[in-house]
């Protein structure tokens, strides 16, 4: 293995394409699913995939809503995450209702858009919609204070177990309900948030033999726990199982990519988990592998891979094909996300009615034609080439308070005279218009006469010799 430059992101889609697999191979009809290589393994996907899913919205909300609360229950949050998740799942509810007509069956509507569909694992966007409207506040909780939040979410986790067996829940909706995986999604997002935190090596023991002691009683010798009489197999004891374990993936493979068509073919597999594994829910309710499905094993698993990835990865490429491209005005203070890089508007007009920079991940910020630098700082551009020049000072003078007032001091990287990271130099002349046609000043830092341009070459040019211009 090598490291890479996105190395995050595709240790997560690595993640995603291994449980997404063992998915499939879970829902095969198996006759006995109690052995070890289930119970320690295969049936780790989901929680897995819950975990993953709490570090990417902690992920996003701090990237594009730098976890402010009324931000993150904002449309503009929550819009694109509906459309991703609403999507796809209503083509797979039509795809099920036209196979439903094709079969002369009943179609319940409400229970193929509201419940979930039809099919193993349906239950998961009915959870993923109950995410968008809790997360932001288990996200405040752990932002705040990382072990009490983890606490909070545990003993809410608890209690709605507890809810379940006082209220006698049926178990169809049971399975509907984020409550039995708070602790799985709270974690995930501890993860992100507090990468610093290092969990000593005695607490994972602990927390692993007491998932462990939990999957050996229930599974090895059948003892039944009332509290968690539903879905034993992602029961919450078996959180404290999986966390150790994610954490020693987590340290050492974070940083790793997989050469080759392998890590090519496992990142878009990740990518596509979503779409896949409602593929396969349409793939084996409806039992569209035919006669296979009921071979043995060795053929029928291997079979099912290869018919619902390749279609899972179909629809996927389908589902992005111009289907999230509309136009989008920007405003002042807008943050949004492309491939992990977060970009942050600021409005300056003058040069332009609707002139804007841009800060990319709070380090470097590409203000186009809002500051020209002269020799000794820079100035608001050139005056004769703005629709207000006035307008276009004023700008340049709060884009300077709105960057000391958040302490930020990023590369200035302008549209025609170089960079700087010299914040005074940036804003020398904040209060003047550059003018080089009223009259000529030459640099007085200039080694050599305006005239003389024999250092101009290729060779200097790639070699660095301008380098730092301004500092």
């Amino acid at each position: 293995m090598q490291e890479g430059k996105k190395q995050r992101i595709e240790f997560l889609d690595y993640l995603k394409a291994v449980c997404v697999i063992m998915v499939i191979i879970t829902h095969y009809g198996w006759e006995d699913k109690t052995s070890p290589f289930f119970t320690m393994l295969i049936n780790m996907a989901v929680p897995v995939f819950m975990i993953v899913s709490g570090y990417n919205f902690a992920m996003s909300n701090r990237k594009k809503a730098d976890g402010n609360l009324e931000k993150m229950y904002g449309w503009n949050m929550m819009k694109p995450k509906l459309i991703r998740f609403l999507l796809p799942f209503f083509a797979i509810c039509l795809l099920e209702i036209l196979l439903l007509a094709a079969q002369d069956k009943n179609i319940p509507l409400f229970r193929i858009f509201v419940l979930g569909a039809y099919g193993p694992g349906s239950y998961y966007v009915p959870i993923m919609l109950q995410l968008l409207v809790i997360f932001p506040l288990i996200y405040v909780m752990i932002a705040y204070n990382a072990k009490l939040g983890l606490a909070v979410a545990a003993l809410a986790n608890l209690a709605f177990e507890v809810c379940v067996i006082v209220f006698d829940m049926d178990k169809y909706y049971y399975r509907l309900s984020i409550g039995r995986y708070l602790l799985l999604i709270a974690f995930g997002c501890y993860l992100y948030l507090h990468p610093e935190q290092r969990v000593k090596p005695y607490q994972m023991w602990m927390m692993f033999l007491a998932g462990l002691a939990y999957l050996i009683a229930v599974f090895g010798f059948d003892k039944d726990f009332e509290l968690f009489g539903y879905w034993k197999t992602t029961a919450m004891p078996v959180a404290f199982y999986i966390f150790p374990i994610v954490i020693l993936l987590f340290r050492k493979f974070y940083h790793c990519t997989i050469p080759g068509f392998a890590g090519r073919l496992l990142t878009q597999i990740g990518k596509a988990s979503y779409h896949i594994f409602l593929i396969q829910m349409v793939y084996y309710h409806f039992e569209l592998g035919g006669a296979i499905m009921q071979t043995a094993w060795y053929i029928a698993v291997p079979f099912n891979i290869l018919v619902t990835v390749p279609l899972g990865l179909g629809f996927y490429e389908l589902d992005n094909q111009g289907t999230h491209n509309e136009k989008v005005l920007l405003h002042d203070g807008e943050i949004f996300e492309i491939d992990g890089i977060k970009i942050e508007c600021f409005l300056v007009p003058g040069h332009t009615w609707g002139h804007m920079v841009y800060l990319i991940d709070d380090r470097y910020l590409f203000t186009g034609d809002t500051i020209w630098f002269g020799a000794d700082g820079g100035y608001s551009f050139i005056s004769s080439l703005a629709e207000d020049n006035k307008l276009a000072v004023q700008s340049l003078a709060e884009l300077e308070r709105k960057l000391r007032a958040r302490g930020l001091h990023p590369y200035f990287i302008t549209g025609h005279t170089g960079w700087t990271d010299n914040f005074a130099f940036a804003f020398a002349h904040k209060d003047k218009s550059c003018s080089p046609f009223k009259k000529r000043v030459h640099d007085p830092s200039a080694p050599y006469d305006a005239y003389d341009e024999s250092d101009d070459t290729e060779e200097n040019a790639k070699s660095g010799f301008l380098k730092g211009v301004g500092r």
